[in-house]
């Protein structure tokens, strides 16, 4: 991965990428390491504050070989981040914990610390530059070498 992505993105923002090693069918190179590949966001979710998962969903598009761009379909490469729910039930057990201590009302600790985990959103799924992915092609491509 060259630029990176993360479920912050819009869908259809285009990324571009490299291949790791050289591609050869049937003994064939067909494209040399470092050939430029590029892909485009499927789809990228937001984690909510207190529900939800951030998810990012890549495809690649096209790959460059002997210098043309040729279309290509792949299946996803796909991530989620950790949900919400776990982070605000987190917030609600440890306000319970300094609710109790304090010799207060537990409950009143637990109502409090949900709603303070709540605060902030859930983490986004990041797919940082230098990240090796593995995409399958999901048709046959064609190219004339």
């Amino acid at each position: 991965m060259l630029d990176g992505a993360s479920s912050n993105d819009s869908k259809g923002k285009r990324f571009t990428t490299t291949l790791e090693t050289d591609l050869v069918i049937d003994g064939q190179m067909v494209a040399k390491a470092g050939s430029k590949i590029y892909g485009r966001v499927e789809s990228a979710t937001k984690a909510g504050r207190y529900v939800g998962k951030s998810s990012l969903d890549l495809r690649l598009t096209e790959i460059t070989i002997g210098g043309l761009l040729v279309p290509i379909v792949t299946g996803p490469y796909a991530q989620t981040g950790a949900g919400s729910l776990g982070k605000a039930a987190r917030g609600a057990a440890a306000g319970a914990a300094i609710g109790a201590i304090a010799d207060d009302d537990a409950g009143k600790g637990a109502a409090i610390g949900a709603v303070a985990s709540g605060v902030k959103k859930g983490q986004p799924v990041v797919v940082p530059p230098g990240t090796l992915m593995e995409f399958k092609l999901q048709q046959p491509v064609t190219t004339k070498i």
